[in-house]
């Protein structure tokens, strides 16, 4: 059995692929992504739409493995299916592709390179309330301007599949919440100065608001919200954001302050371009996790941190595992940069692909005191293709995105103790207990090695005690290159 709910009006379907699922046919919705990895803190504006392009996500139920005929509206070349650990080959006839996607995939289908890929999620079914109650918050199958909606204790939202909610979650000072459904939670009407707008002033067809409304403070027809981004939860326990989508974020996408017992588990993050559109921030919590889901954002992708904001809570024993990963701009995979906390420990990335990044896909930047420690990055597959472009600091209005010789290969992990932009304390922390253990990293015949890079500050602020078991490249053991310092001991190779 498969479920795949019509795209509701006035919402714009993609028109890059013609897709049947089991022969029926079914429309894709259209994402704004990241063009080029091209970045800036854009002073009273967002970033230009030619930074960015349309691509295309396509949402089902299922419980059964289905066929899926995919014809893109434009000619090609060869065609990719990520993650490649799938091994999902398409078989061609003409330019229509076919192939067999099992429940619970996470895929990306692309295209001579991976710009306006299309995006698929085969999810499993999901049981939830279909009606309103006192404790109950129900979105069906349409489009809703919701504004900011606040949780309170034991509080259910449904976004059901066929909805598109306009608007954001705040979560705070509540326990037991959850948030569930397959449907979109877009944060596209909203600015990054807290005002949101009805959906109407969104060109659908371009997928963003205009320019001239993204700086304003004041308008007469938007709503001030008292915090930006898809959804914040904010000192809360026992919180369980499950199934939905997130759709072009103001900023950070999900940011999780003060919190403990938070989970997410088959979240997809979609659609962000805007500049600082992080993925799912943990940031002085604990017992956290984020499991089976897909994050593509601008910026970095699942990160902890320690904030001034949230000081007074150690970030510790979060685990994240099985999910899907592409970062267009920063880190995939982060711990810090600001790590504003006494202890950052208990940290598990497991069980992950890693289809595209620019920076590092895989690192620790202590910028601030906190001891970071005993982090695993364990059976992580990182995938290096051969169309990746150089992440470049846009220093101006006029200058134009102009990368090195590609293909660029962002580091496969940093763990660096430093002073940055990012500090917030006076004093510095260190690094130390870190293990890579089975890291299988795919590599486009041609590219070389990636390397590893490992810098402290000084002798009192190092990095100690770096583990690296069974490192492969193209399914043969090798070893890398490690870049380090002279504040950097105890590096074991096995």
């Amino acid at each position: 059995m498969f479920k795949i709910d019509p795209i509701p009006e006035p919402e714009c379907p993609s028109d890059l692929f013609a897709v049947q699922i089991n022969g029926f046919a079914a429309l894709a919705y259209q994402a704004r992504v990241s063009r080029i990895p091209f970045n800036q803190v854009w002073p009273g504006h967002q970033r230009p739409p030619e930074h960015t392009e349309l691509a295309a996500f396509i949402s089902f139920d299922t419980d059964e493995t289905v066929e899926l005929s995919v014809t893109p509206q434009r000619s090609f070349s060869n065609a990719v299916i990520r993650p490649l650990s799938k091994k999902i080959t398409p078989r061609r006839s003409g330019n229509t592709l076919t192939f067999r996607v099992s429940p619970g995939d996470m895929l990306s289908l692309e295209l001579d390179g991976h710009h306006q890929n299309l995006h698929i999620f085969a999810n499993l079914p999901l049981c939830h309330p279909k009606q309103r109650k006192p404790d109950v918050l129900y979105f069906g199958p349409g489009t809703h301007d919701a504004g900011q909606i606040v949780l309170h204790d034991r509080q259910t939202l449904v976004i059901d599949s066929g909805a598109v909610v306009y608007g954001s979650v705040l979560i705070q000072d509540a326990k037991h919440v959850r948030v569930c459904g397959h449907g979109i939670l877009c944060n596209a009407a909203q600015t990054r100065t807290g005002l949101c707008f009805p959906s109407s002033f969104l060109d659908r067809k371009e997928q963003m608001l205009p320019d001239s409304l993204q700086a304003l403070e004041a308008h007469p027809e938007a709503k001030t919200v008292s915090s930006t981004g898809c959804m914040k939860i904010i000192r809360s326990q026992d919180v369980l954001i499950e199934g939905i989508i997130f759709r072009d974020s103001a900023e950070w996408t999900a940011t999780v302050g003060n919190c403990t017992d938070v989970t997410f588990d088959n979240v997809k993050t979609i659609g962000m371009w805007r500049y600082n559109a992080d993925g799912i921030d943990f940031c002085n919590s604990s017992n956290g996790v984020i499991k089976n889901s897909f994050l593509r954002n601008f910026d970095d992708n699942i990160v902890v941190k320690g904030l001034k904001p949230f000081d007074g809570m150690d970030a510790k024993t979060l685990l994240f595992e099985k999910n899907v990963i592409w970062c267009d701009w920063g880190r995939g995979l982060e711990i810090g940069a600001e790590t504003c906390s006494d202890e950052i420990c208990g940290i598990v990335f497991r069980d992950t692909d890693i289809l595209h990044g620019t920076y590092a896909h895989m690192d620790i930047q202590n910028g601030d005191r906190g001891h970071v420690y005993d982090v695993l990055y364990e059976n992580i597959r990182v995938e290096y293709s051969k169309y990746e472009t150089e992440p470049v600091y846009q220093q101006n209005d006029a200058m134009q995105y102009a990368p090195g010789p590609t293909p660029h290969m962002p580091d496969l992990f940093d763990a660096i103790v430093m002073h940055c932009y990012w500090s917030q304390d006076t004093s510095r922390g260190k690094i130390t207990d870190i293990t890579l253990r089975d890291i299988a990293v795919q590599i486009d015949e041609g590219l070389p090695l990636p390397k590893i890079g490992l810098v402290g500050l000084d002798a009192q602020h190092g990095v100690q005690g770096v583990k690296i078991e069974s490192l492969t490249v193209n399914g043969a053991p090798v070893c890398v290159s490690i870049e380090k310092n002279a504040f950097v001991s105890d590096i074991q190779l096995q």
